[in-house]
């Protein structure tokens, strides 16, 4: 199990989650939090974008406090991948029914109030090196798992028992932060896989499947 670290007080989440959600460009009245049914200390995050409801729950946290902490590292993750360019909300959330049918052409772009390249020193190696942990992290071996450059995009790729994703960084500053910013993202997978937000791989990464592969 992936455990919470972070600080557990509910005021503070709250008003952070609610931050996270104008970084995001959606209402703060859209984000709900409540109880999930059946469990005494989980929690279920409700995000609405119209008629789309996207729900995410978890439960694998000692408390309410740590699960509510996990879900905001959760949308935390979904803010930075969008305002480094990554990924906009409509791949992100696609198996959630948010379909890039519900932006009009304008919105195929990241809708980030601000933009958060990467800023670290990680070298290529280590970034091959980050993603292969994260990988096994989600039960998935070397074999499956390719990383390669098309000039200076990062471009990953996962073999999901046959479903081929490919996922690809282009907006930082050069192939070996892109490698970076990919690697990351590739570890906010394994962090939200393990503890059960993020748990059926193939719909998480549905926008990515590439013809063919699914």
């Amino acid at each position: 199990m992936n455990l919470y670290t972070g600080t557990t007080n509910r005021s503070a989440l709250l008003t952070k989650a609610s931050r996270l959600a104008d970084r995001l460009g959606i209402a703060r009245a859209a984000l709900k939090v409540r109880a999930l049914a059946g469990s005494p200390v989980g929690l279920t995050l409700t995000l609405s974008f119209g008629e789309v409801e996207v729900q995410r729950s978890c439960e694998s946290q000692p408390g309410k406090d740590e699960n509510l902490g996990a879900l905001t590292q959760w949308l935390e993750d979904l803010a930075r991948n969008q305002e480094r360019g990554i990924e906009h909300l409509g791949e992100a959330l696609h198996g959630d029914g948010l379909s890039l049918a519900l932006f009009d052409a304008a919105d195929c772009e990241p809708r980030a109030a601000r933009t958060n390249r990467y800023q670290g020193d990680m070298s290529a190696q280590e970034a091959w090196e980050l993603v292969c942990k994260s990988a096994a992290r989600l039960d998935l071996p070397e074999r499956a798992v390719w990383l390669g450059r098309d000039g200076d995009t990062a471009v990953l790729r996962l073999d999901l028992g046959g479903r081929v994703v490919e996922k690809r960084s282009e907006r930082q500053d050069g192939a070996r932060a892109n490698a970076a910013a990919i690697a990351l993202w590739m570890q906010c997978r394994a962090r939200h896989f393990e503890r059960g937000i993020d748990r059926d791989l193939v719909r998480v990464m549905s926008a990515y499947l590439l013809p063919g592969g699914a």
